[in-house]
């Protein structure tokens, strides 16, 4: 119900579920949710894979901004809000979001701390780029670039695809 109340102030939004293949019953569940005016299209995928799941909901948008948000990003739909506007007033081509502004992961294992840390400080020092978090399953993004990027890897790179790559290529 509170989604639709957000996202009325943006015209043409479609919202994309991308099922790869769950046991649970959360496409019964968005099968039978009412998401109000919003248009709402469920994809069933069987297990091809995160990436190759959220791409295949992205080439099914009719939409030029997109938004992927993972199951497990914790992002509440109010800062999906906040950054869709700043996305938009600023034209961004691609905003990143994080986990790591306002809420510190707990329990998280010391050796991962390192590995983690290491990964984001060479990711940045490598492509002289300061994001974050560059492996959240959060952005916001042009869709005709991120046509552009696709086949471009598709092509270059055999069908290697990864979100830290659409990042990258959207720097160059």
């Amino acid at each position: 119900k509170n989604l639709s109340n957000y996202l009325n102030d943006f015209s043409l939004v479609e919202l994309i579920f991308v099922d790869d293949g769950s046991n649970d019953n959360s496409v019964k569940l968005l099968e039978e949710a009412n998401f109000g005016q919003l248009n709402k299209i469920i994809l069933k995928e069987h297990h091809v894979g995160m990436m190759n799941a959220i791409f295949a909901g992205i080439r099914k948008a009719s939409t030029q901004n997109i938004i992927t948000i993972e199951v497990d990003v914790p992002i509440k739909i109010n800062e999906v809000v906040i950054c869709l506007k700043k996305f938009l007033e600023n034209k961004y081509d691609l905003l990143v979001g994080s986990r790591y502004l306002e809420i510190k992961p707990k329990n998280v294992p010391f050796i991962r701390k390192i590995v983690s840390k290491s990964y984001l400080y060479l990711f940045n020092q490598y492509f002289n780029i300061k994001i974050s978090d560059p492996q959240i399953g959060f952005k916001i993004f042009k869709k005709d670039k991120f046509n552009l990027i696709y086949n471009f890897l598709n092509i270059k790179y055999d069908g290697l695809k990864s979100s830290q790559l659409i990042i990258l290529f959207y720097m160059f």
